[in-house]
């Protein structure tokens, strides 16, 4: 039996453009916020923040993976 993948690269061209907007958007904002903040100097990022912020990116990733996953039989 011949799978269709045809599906596959669409899908990764539309999540890479989607990731590159909320990442360039999120750089805009954090430099926007720093400039208002910090009168341009950039602050030291402290590791509990980095950790916050890679357990969120986490979460959402599962959050995602939970879309794909939706309606599939159980097992």
């Amino acid at each position: 039996m011949q799978r269709n993948d045809n599906w596959k690269m669409p899908l990764y061209a539309i999540g890479a453009v989607i990731g590159l907007i909320i990442g360039f958007l999120a750089a805009h904002m954090y430099t926007q916020a720093v400039e208002e903040n910090h009168g341009g100097n950039l602050p030291q990022v402290e590791t509990q923040d980095a950790f916050k912020l890679g357990l969120a990116a986490v979460a959402l990733i599962r959050q995602v993976t939970d879309l794909g996953a939706k309606g599939a039989p159980k097992r």
